[in-house]
């Protein structure tokens, strides 16, 4: 990267990454995308970001706190899991198990607010998402709103910026709390039999994840850096009104199409100031229009 005439603008020509394993990859390019959980490439060009949630003036919304913080919404694996025997890994404890980190589920096992280890959508610790994955396989993810949880909140405080080393204290933290979760539940005395047998038919899949013990060798990061966009959208949210078809409900509106969104340039294109060919979804402007999108597909009932 190097600065134009200005001495402020920078633009990328080439871009070197380091993977898990060491390897490195080097590219150049007329235009660089990130499109990553994280931002590294977009903070690293210059892109001004933050992290967090924003003060309500800033784009006066009326949910968000009066001053803006560095809360995060809090991360989760989504692991893939399954009951066919023939397919099925048995979770072990995993490093730094600690059974005294979750005798505390034991109250809300025996009081009646969860059915089933694993269900779907709610009344459940392992939400088995529908329908079914291919194989017999299930996308298991947090239960929003559930007496237990899968995430940890505050504990990712440090990923958006963190290094490496930061980054894997932290997924070392959610794979201890949620793989030891589902170990207590499979194998404690403690737990209800009822609930101790439904667990234990459940495990990884031998054929997913074959390089990390079946376990996914991301978290499910819902968000970090946002970088500063071009512009800013007049309102955060549009009405979404909705026809009758003849065989189904059709959800219409500017942003909606094809089962997709449009999202303008502008609210993924940096600060021209800063930047000047990387572009990024990761603005709190496109993640606008996606709570659009998403309060629109709920609407829908």
């Amino acid at each position: 990267m190097h600065a134009d005439g200005s001495g402020a603008r920078r633009r990328i020509h080439a871009a070197t990454f380091r993977g898990p394993d060491d390897r490195v990859l080097s590219v150049t390019g007329g235009v660089f995308i990130d499109g990553s959980y994280e931002g590294d490439l977009m903070a690293e060009a210059g892109v001004a970001w933050t992290v967090g949630r924003e003060a309500r003036q800033t784009c006066g919304e009326s949910l968000a706190p009066e001053q803006a913080d560095d809360q995060l919404q809090a991360y989760n694996f989504r692991f893939i899991m399954t009951r066919d025997p023939e397919n099925r890994v048995t979770p072990v404890a995993p490093p730094g198990y600690r059974r005294e980190d979750f005798v505390g589920v034991l109250d809300a096992l025996e009081s009646g607010q969860i059915r089933r280890v694993f269900d779907y959508p709610s009344r459940c610790i392992f939400k088995a998402h529908l329908p079914v994955l291919p194989g017999g396989k299930y996308d298991i993810n947090d239960v929003s709103r559930g007496p237990v949880r899968l995430s940890l909140p505050g504990v990712n405080r440090g990923w958006p910026a963190g290094d490496h080393r930061q980054r894997q204290e932290i997924f070392a933290e959610h794979l201890r709390d949620q793989v030891g979760l589902l170990y207590f539940l499979q194998n404690d005395p403690a737990v209800p039999a009822r609930f101790r047998q439904e667990a234990a038919q459940w495990g990884w899949c031998r054929d997913e994840f074959v390089d990390s013990d079946h376990l996914p060798p991301q978290l499910y990061v819902r968000e970090a850096r946002g970088g500063a966009s071009a512009g800013r959208p007049r309102a955060d949210a549009r009405p979404v009104h909705s026809r009758r078809s003849r065989s189904r409900q059709i959800l219409s509106r500017v942003i909606h199409r094809a089962r997709g969104i449009l999202v303008a340039v502008w609210a993924i294109a940096p600060v021209p100031e800063h930047q000047s060919n990387s572009f990024s979804p990761l603005s709190p402007e496109s993640w606008r229009a996606q709570a659009s999108q998403d309060s629109g597909e709920r609407g829908r009932g």
